[in-house]
Protein backbone atom coordinates (compact mmCIF):
# COMPACT_ATOMS: atom_id res chain seq x y z
CA UNK A 1 0.00 0.00 0.00
CA UNK A 2 1.51 3.54 -0.07
CA UNK A 3 3.02 4.78 2.21
CA UNK A 4 2.83 8.35 1.19
CA UNK A 5 5.77 10.77 0.54
CA UNK A 6 8.35 7.99 1.53
CA UNK A 7 7.44 5.96 -1.09
CA UNK A 8 7.63 8.70 -3.51
CA UNK A 9 10.98 9.13 -2.73
CA UNK A 10 11.52 6.01 -2.59
CA UNK A 11 10.98 6.06 -6.39
CA UNK A 12 7.53 4.48 -6.51
CA UNK A 13 4.51 5.86 -8.11
CA UNK A 14 0.74 5.92 -6.14
CA UNK A 15 -2.01 4.44 -8.06
CA UNK A 16 -5.07 4.14 -6.34
CA UNK A 17 -3.39 3.42 -3.20
CA UNK A 18 -0.79 0.83 -4.56
CA UNK A 19 2.50 1.83 -4.99
CA UNK A 20 4.17 0.39 -8.42
CA UNK A 21 7.76 0.73 -8.80
CA UNK A 22 9.48 3.31 -11.31
CA UNK A 23 10.44 0.66 -13.51
CA UNK A 24 7.35 -0.95 -14.54
CA UNK A 25 5.27 2.70 -14.27
CA UNK A 26 3.84 4.29 -17.46
CA UNK A 27 6.23 6.80 -19.33
CA UNK A 28 5.53 10.56 -18.16
CA UNK A 29 3.59 10.70 -21.11
CA UNK A 30 1.09 7.95 -20.52
CA UNK A 31 0.54 8.06 -16.60
CA UNK A 32 -2.15 10.15 -16.86
CA UNK A 33 -4.65 7.18 -16.51
CA UNK A 34 -6.93 8.41 -18.95
CA UNK A 35 -4.76 7.27 -21.48
CA UNK A 36 -4.57 3.63 -20.53
CA UNK A 37 -6.93 0.77 -21.48
CA UNK A 38 -8.55 -1.08 -18.75
CA UNK A 39 -6.43 -4.52 -19.88
CA UNK A 40 -3.18 -1.94 -19.21
CA UNK A 41 -4.54 -1.01 -15.70
CA UNK A 42 -5.78 -4.39 -14.69
CA UNK A 43 -1.94 -5.57 -15.23
CA UNK A 44 -0.11 -2.73 -13.51
CA UNK A 45 -3.17 -2.57 -10.85
CA UNK A 46 -4.80 -5.94 -10.54
CA UNK A 47 -8.91 -5.89 -10.93
CA UNK A 48 -9.08 -4.60 -7.21
CA UNK A 49 -7.65 -1.59 -7.93
CA UNK A 50 -9.55 -0.67 -11.29
CA UNK A 51 -12.89 -2.07 -9.78
CA UNK A 52 -12.36 1.24 -7.09
CA UNK A 53 -12.72 3.69 -10.22
CA UNK A 54 -10.24 6.11 -8.25
CA UNK A 55 -6.84 6.67 -9.60
CA UNK A 56 -4.38 8.57 -7.77
CA UNK A 57 -1.73 10.15 -9.43
CA UNK A 58 1.61 11.43 -8.20
CA UNK A 59 4.34 13.28 -10.30
CA UNK A 60 7.90 13.38 -9.59
CA UNK A 61 9.64 16.23 -9.61
CA UNK A 62 10.93 17.70 -12.95
CA UNK A 63 8.18 15.62 -14.93
CA UNK A 64 5.78 17.61 -17.25
CA UNK A 65 2.16 17.93 -16.37
CA UNK A 66 -0.04 15.90 -18.33
CA UNK A 67 -1.79 17.79 -21.29
CA UNK A 68 -4.87 19.56 -20.58
CA UNK A 69 -7.88 18.69 -22.62
CA UNK A 70 -10.04 21.93 -23.67
CA UNK A 71 -13.79 21.27 -24.41
CA UNK A 72 -12.80 22.64 -28.05
CA UNK A 73 -10.45 19.62 -28.39
CA UNK A 74 -12.85 16.69 -27.09
CA UNK A 75 -15.77 18.62 -29.62
CA UNK A 76 -13.32 18.34 -32.35
CA UNK A 77 -12.24 14.77 -31.51
CA UNK A 78 -15.79 13.61 -31.16
CA UNK A 79 -16.79 15.43 -34.72
CA UNK A 80 -13.66 13.78 -36.37
CA UNK A 81 -14.97 10.33 -35.24
CA UNK A 82 -18.40 10.97 -36.31
CA UNK A 83 -17.90 12.28 -39.55
CA UNK A 84 -15.34 8.50 -39.96
CA UNK A 85 -18.41 6.97 -38.85
CA UNK A 86 -20.39 8.99 -41.63
CA UNK A 87 -17.34 8.12 -44.10
CA UNK A 88 -18.00 4.28 -43.01
CA UNK A 89 -21.41 4.50 -43.39
CA UNK A 90 -21.42 5.29 -47.08
CA UNK A 91 -18.87 3.08 -48.16
CA UNK A 92 -20.61 0.21 -46.33
CA UNK A 93 -24.09 1.36 -48.02
CA UNK A 94 -25.00 0.79 -44.17
CA UNK A 95 -28.49 2.17 -42.85
CA UNK A 96 -28.37 5.87 -41.56
CA UNK A 97 -31.09 5.83 -39.12
CA UNK A 98 -28.21 3.97 -36.39
CA UNK A 99 -25.78 6.87 -37.04
CA UNK A 100 -28.79 9.80 -36.25
CA UNK A 101 -29.10 9.68 -32.70
CA UNK A 102 -25.40 10.42 -32.27
CA UNK A 103 -25.81 13.34 -34.78
CA UNK A 104 -28.31 15.05 -32.56
CA UNK A 105 -26.55 14.34 -29.40
CA UNK A 106 -23.40 15.79 -31.09
CA UNK A 107 -25.38 19.06 -31.90
CA UNK A 108 -27.43 19.06 -28.33
CA UNK A 109 -23.71 19.07 -26.64
CA UNK A 110 -22.33 21.68 -29.01
CA UNK A 111 -24.91 23.43 -30.59
CA UNK A 112 -23.21 26.27 -31.79
CA UNK A 113 -20.78 24.01 -34.04
CA UNK A 114 -21.10 24.29 -37.48
CA UNK A 115 -19.45 21.16 -38.54
CA UNK A 116 -21.97 19.30 -36.32
CA UNK A 117 -24.99 21.11 -37.44
CA UNK A 118 -23.49 20.23 -41.70
CA UNK A 119 -23.06 16.28 -40.23
CA UNK A 120 -26.41 16.19 -38.50
CA UNK A 121 -28.32 17.39 -42.08
CA UNK A 122 -25.98 14.96 -44.24
CA UNK A 123 -27.53 11.94 -42.26
CA UNK A 124 -30.99 13.44 -42.55
CA UNK A 125 -30.95 13.74 -45.96
CA UNK A 126 -29.14 10.10 -46.66
CA UNK A 127 -32.46 9.05 -45.12
CA UNK A 128 -34.27 11.66 -46.94
CA UNK A 129 -35.97 13.51 -44.33
CA UNK A 130 -35.30 16.89 -45.98
CA UNK A 131 -38.01 19.02 -43.94
CA UNK A 132 -35.66 18.08 -40.78
CA UNK A 133 -32.34 18.62 -42.77
CA UNK A 134 -33.27 21.83 -43.96
CA UNK A 135 -33.04 23.87 -40.57
CA UNK A 136 -30.05 22.28 -39.72
CA UNK A 137 -28.82 23.42 -42.56
CA UNK A 138 -30.08 27.31 -41.72
CA UNK A 139 -28.45 27.25 -38.68
CA UNK A 140 -25.30 26.37 -39.73
CA UNK A 141 -25.13 29.18 -42.05
CA UNK A 142 -26.13 31.98 -39.25
CA UNK A 143 -23.28 30.37 -37.49
CA UNK A 144 -20.93 30.75 -40.72
CA UNK A 145 -21.40 34.69 -40.84
CA UNK A 146 -18.33 34.79 -43.74
CA UNK A 147 -21.30 33.03 -45.80
CA UNK A 148 -17.88 31.22 -48.01
CA UNK A 149 -18.03 27.62 -46.82
CA UNK A 150 -18.94 26.05 -50.37
CA UNK A 151 -20.01 22.20 -49.29
CA UNK A 152 -22.43 24.19 -46.73
CA UNK A 153 -24.18 26.10 -49.47
CA UNK A 154 -23.96 23.44 -51.85
CA UNK A 155 -26.02 21.17 -49.27
CA UNK A 156 -28.85 23.69 -48.45
CA UNK A 157 -29.30 24.66 -52.13
CA UNK A 158 -29.55 20.55 -52.93
CA UNK A 159 -32.16 20.41 -49.79
CA UNK A 160 -34.04 23.20 -50.86
CA UNK A 161 -34.26 22.24 -54.30
CA UNK A 162 -35.61 18.41 -52.62
CA UNK A 163 -38.63 20.27 -50.66
CA UNK A 164 -39.50 22.24 -53.90
CA UNK A 165 -38.56 25.44 -52.51
CA UNK A 166 -36.88 26.63 -55.76
CA UNK A 167 -35.81 30.49 -54.92
CA UNK A 168 -34.14 29.81 -51.86
CA UNK A 169 -32.37 26.88 -53.57
CA UNK A 170 -31.58 28.61 -56.79
CA UNK A 171 -29.95 31.44 -54.31
CA UNK A 172 -27.69 29.30 -51.87
CA UNK A 173 -26.57 27.34 -55.26
CA UNK A 174 -25.47 30.37 -57.12
CA UNK A 175 -23.44 31.14 -54.00
CA UNK A 176 -21.87 28.32 -53.92
CA UNK A 177 -21.59 28.21 -57.99
CA UNK A 178 -19.59 31.58 -57.44
CA UNK A 179 -16.99 29.77 -54.82
CA UNK A 180 -16.08 27.44 -57.27
CA UNK A 181 -17.52 27.12 -60.76
CA UNK A 182 -15.75 24.10 -61.78
CA UNK A 183 -18.01 21.99 -59.49
CA UNK A 184 -20.43 19.94 -62.13
CA UNK A 185 -22.59 18.79 -58.97
CA UNK A 186 -23.56 22.06 -58.64
CA UNK A 187 -24.21 23.15 -62.44
CA UNK A 188 -26.45 20.20 -62.76
CA UNK A 189 -28.53 21.21 -59.70
CA UNK A 190 -28.33 24.38 -61.28
CA UNK A 191 -29.76 23.19 -64.35
CA UNK A 192 -32.83 21.62 -62.36
CA UNK A 193 -33.84 24.56 -60.53
CA UNK A 194 -33.95 26.15 -63.94
CA UNK A 195 -35.91 23.72 -65.82
CA UNK A 196 -38.82 23.26 -62.72
CA UNK A 197 -38.96 27.51 -62.59
CA UNK A 198 -39.18 26.97 -66.73
CA UNK A 199 -36.32 28.69 -67.40
CA UNK A 200 -35.38 26.64 -70.57
CA UNK A 201 -33.02 28.06 -72.08
CA UNK A 202 -30.59 28.42 -68.90
CA UNK A 203 -31.34 25.07 -67.73
CA UNK A 204 -30.20 24.02 -71.51
CA UNK A 205 -27.32 26.11 -71.28
CA UNK A 206 -26.30 24.61 -67.77
CA UNK A 207 -26.84 20.36 -68.77
CA UNK A 208 -24.41 21.57 -71.98
CA UNK A 209 -21.97 23.17 -69.46
CA UNK A 210 -22.37 19.90 -67.52
CA UNK A 211 -21.34 18.09 -70.66
CA UNK A 212 -18.52 19.81 -72.15
CA UNK A 213 -16.55 21.00 -69.23
CA UNK A 214 -16.47 17.87 -67.33
CA UNK A 215 -14.89 14.40 -68.09
CA UNK A 216 -14.81 12.53 -64.68
CA UNK A 217 -18.52 12.65 -63.54
CA UNK A 218 -20.70 10.33 -65.64
CA UNK A 219 -22.90 12.44 -67.93
CA UNK A 220 -26.50 10.50 -67.54
CA UNK A 221 -28.30 13.30 -65.27
CA UNK A 222 -27.20 15.90 -68.12
CA UNK A 223 -28.54 13.51 -70.89
CA UNK A 224 -31.65 13.17 -68.74
CA UNK A 225 -31.96 16.96 -68.05
CA UNK A 226 -31.60 18.11 -72.21
CA UNK A 227 -34.29 15.00 -72.72
CA UNK A 228 -37.03 16.32 -70.30
CA UNK A 229 -36.13 19.90 -72.06
CA UNK A 230 -36.66 18.74 -75.46
CA UNK A 231 -39.93 17.02 -74.32
CA UNK A 232 -41.40 20.44 -72.48
CA UNK A 233 -40.45 21.68 -76.23
CA UNK A 234 -42.74 19.03 -77.21
CA UNK A 235 -39.90 17.76 -79.53
CA UNK A 236 -40.57 14.02 -78.36
CA UNK A 237 -38.35 12.69 -81.07
CA UNK A 238 -35.46 14.93 -80.28
CA UNK A 239 -35.82 13.74 -76.42
CA UNK A 240 -35.28 9.84 -77.47
CA UNK A 241 -31.71 9.95 -77.75
CA UNK A 242 -30.79 11.80 -75.13
CA UNK A 243 -32.85 10.30 -72.58
CA UNK A 244 -31.75 6.17 -73.90
CA UNK A 245 -28.17 7.91 -73.56
CA UNK A 246 -28.73 8.60 -69.86
CA UNK A 247 -30.42 4.88 -69.06
CA UNK A 248 -27.70 3.00 -70.82
CA UNK A 249 -25.05 5.60 -68.67
CA UNK A 250 -26.72 4.86 -65.36
CA UNK A 251 -26.37 1.28 -65.98
CA UNK A 252 -22.68 1.26 -67.58
CA UNK A 253 -21.90 3.39 -64.36
CA UNK A 254 -23.50 0.95 -62.29
CA UNK A 255 -26.22 3.48 -60.61
CA UNK A 256 -28.22 1.84 -58.00
CA UNK A 257 -31.11 3.84 -59.19
CA UNK A 258 -31.36 3.61 -63.33
CA UNK A 259 -34.77 3.13 -63.19
CA UNK A 260 -35.24 6.74 -62.14
CA UNK A 261 -34.55 7.32 -65.93
CA UNK A 262 -36.51 4.94 -67.59
CA UNK A 263 -39.69 6.28 -65.31
CA UNK A 264 -38.08 9.48 -67.01
CA UNK A 265 -38.37 7.84 -70.94
CA UNK A 266 -41.91 6.33 -69.50
CA UNK A 267 -43.35 9.91 -69.01
CA UNK A 268 -41.84 11.48 -72.32
CA UNK A 269 -43.52 8.44 -74.06
CA UNK A 270 -46.78 9.15 -72.74
CA UNK A 271 -46.37 13.00 -73.84
CA UNK A 272 -45.94 12.00 -77.04
CA UNK A 273 -49.25 9.81 -76.90
CA UNK A 274 -47.13 6.37 -77.25
CA UNK A 275 -49.30 5.18 -74.65
CA UNK A 276 -48.22 1.17 -75.64
CA UNK A 277 -44.86 1.72 -75.94
CA UNK A 278 -44.78 3.79 -72.64
CA UNK A 279 -46.71 0.86 -71.07
CA UNK A 280 -44.85 -2.07 -72.21
CA UNK A 281 -41.80 0.24 -70.34
CA UNK A 282 -44.06 0.77 -67.34
CA UNK A 283 -44.01 -2.89 -66.58
CA UNK A 284 -40.97 -4.19 -67.08
CA UNK A 285 -39.16 -1.72 -65.53
CA UNK A 286 -41.39 -2.31 -61.95
CA UNK A 287 -40.70 -6.01 -62.72
CA UNK A 288 -36.57 -5.13 -63.14
CA UNK A 289 -36.74 -2.67 -59.86
CA UNK A 290 -39.23 -3.85 -57.63
CA UNK A 291 -38.23 -0.71 -55.25
CA UNK A 292 -39.88 1.62 -58.02
CA UNK A 293 -43.56 0.19 -58.19
CA UNK A 294 -44.44 2.49 -55.30
CA UNK A 295 -42.18 5.43 -55.73
CA UNK A 296 -44.15 8.94 -56.35
CA UNK A 297 -43.08 9.45 -60.01
CA UNK A 298 -43.67 5.81 -60.53
CA UNK A 299 -47.15 5.84 -58.52
CA UNK A 300 -48.14 9.49 -61.13
CA UNK A 301 -47.53 7.15 -63.95
CA UNK A 302 -49.18 4.07 -63.57
CA UNK A 303 -52.43 6.78 -62.56
CA UNK A 304 -51.54 8.58 -65.62
CA UNK A 305 -52.12 5.38 -67.61
CA UNK A 306 -55.33 4.29 -65.38
CA UNK A 307 -56.87 7.33 -66.34
CA UNK A 308 -55.62 6.86 -70.43
CA UNK A 309 -57.68 3.61 -70.14
CA UNK A 310 -60.66 4.99 -68.07
CA UNK A 311 -60.33 3.46 -64.74
CA UNK A 312 -59.87 6.96 -61.97
CA UNK A 313 -60.72 4.35 -59.06
CA UNK A 314 -57.68 2.48 -60.02
CA UNK A 315 -55.66 5.69 -59.93
CA UNK A 316 -56.91 6.17 -56.56
CA UNK A 317 -56.20 3.84 -55.12
CA UNK A 318 -52.87 3.75 -55.99
CA UNK A 319 -52.49 6.98 -54.39
CA UNK A 320 -54.15 5.67 -51.46
CA UNK A 321 -51.78 2.84 -50.78
CA UNK A 322 -49.19 5.58 -50.37
CA UNK A 323 -50.91 6.86 -47.29
CA UNK A 324 -52.36 3.62 -46.17
CA UNK A 325 -49.59 2.52 -44.24
CA UNK A 326 -49.08 -0.51 -46.45
CA UNK A 327 -45.87 1.43 -48.00
CA UNK A 328 -43.49 3.05 -45.87
CA UNK A 329 -44.38 7.18 -46.47
CA UNK A 330 -41.49 8.39 -43.71
CA UNK A 331 -39.26 9.42 -46.94
CA UNK A 332 -42.14 11.91 -48.76
CA UNK A 333 -41.39 15.24 -47.57
CA UNK A 334 -44.58 17.42 -46.69
CA UNK A 335 -44.40 18.79 -50.59
CA UNK A 336 -44.96 15.57 -51.78
CA UNK A 337 -47.49 14.21 -49.53
CA UNK A 338 -49.47 17.35 -50.29
CA UNK A 339 -48.65 16.22 -54.07
CA UNK A 340 -50.20 12.85 -52.94
CA UNK A 341 -53.72 14.30 -51.72
CA UNK A 342 -54.25 16.62 -54.28
CA UNK A 343 -53.86 13.97 -56.87
CA UNK A 344 -55.93 11.29 -54.59
CA UNK A 345 -58.87 14.29 -54.36
CA UNK A 346 -58.30 14.75 -58.48
CA UNK A 347 -59.10 10.98 -59.32
CA UNK A 348 -61.46 10.59 -56.58
CA UNK A 349 -63.24 13.56 -58.25
CA UNK A 350 -62.58 12.34 -61.64
CA UNK A 351 -64.65 8.52 -60.08
CA UNK A 352 -67.56 10.83 -58.84
CA UNK A 353 -66.33 9.98 -55.26
CA UNK A 354 -66.77 13.28 -53.70
CA UNK A 355 -66.83 12.21 -49.96
CA UNK A 356 -63.22 10.77 -50.66
CA UNK A 357 -62.65 13.65 -52.51
CA UNK A 358 -63.11 15.70 -50.19
CA UNK A 359 -61.11 14.23 -47.46
CA UNK A 360 -58.15 14.48 -49.39
CA UNK A 361 -58.78 18.34 -49.84
CA UNK A 362 -59.26 18.41 -46.09
CA UNK A 363 -55.72 17.53 -45.77
CA UNK A 364 -53.74 19.18 -48.40
CA UNK A 365 -55.06 22.18 -46.86
CA UNK A 366 -54.00 21.17 -43.57
CA UNK A 367 -50.52 20.16 -44.72
CA UNK A 368 -50.50 23.32 -47.32
CA UNK A 369 -53.14 26.09 -46.27
CA UNK A 370 -51.94 28.09 -49.33
CA UNK A 371 -51.53 25.61 -51.70
CA UNK A 372 -52.24 26.71 -55.54
CA UNK A 373 -54.01 23.64 -56.37
CA UNK A 374 -56.69 24.04 -53.62
CA UNK A 375 -58.74 26.61 -55.64
CA UNK A 376 -59.85 24.37 -58.31
CA UNK A 377 -60.57 21.34 -56.33
CA UNK A 378 -62.74 23.29 -54.22
CA UNK A 379 -64.40 24.61 -56.95
CA UNK A 380 -64.86 20.98 -58.47
CA UNK A 381 -66.16 19.69 -55.31
CA UNK A 382 -68.52 22.56 -55.54
CA UNK A 383 -69.64 21.85 -58.77
CA UNK A 384 -68.18 24.35 -60.17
Amino acid sequence: MCRGRADCLAGQTCYAGTTVPNDTRPSPRRRHTAGLSRATLLAVLGAGAVGAGVVAVVYFRGDPPPAQTTPRDTAHEEMVALQEDFKRYVENRLDFIDLLPDAKAYTRRHPDAVAGHILLAQVLMKLELYGEAYPSLIRALELESRGENFELLKLTGTCAAKLGVWGEAERHLLAADALRPDDITVVLQLGNVFFQTGRLEEAEESYQHALNANRTTPPHKAYAGLAEICAARGQYDEAQPFINRAIRWAKEDGEAQAWVYQLKKVRILFDAGQWAAGESLLISTQGESPEATYTLPCTHLRARLHGHHGEPLRAARDYELLISGVVDTASFTDAERAEIYAELAHWHLEAGNTERAGEAVAELRRLVPGDPRLASLEARLRGG
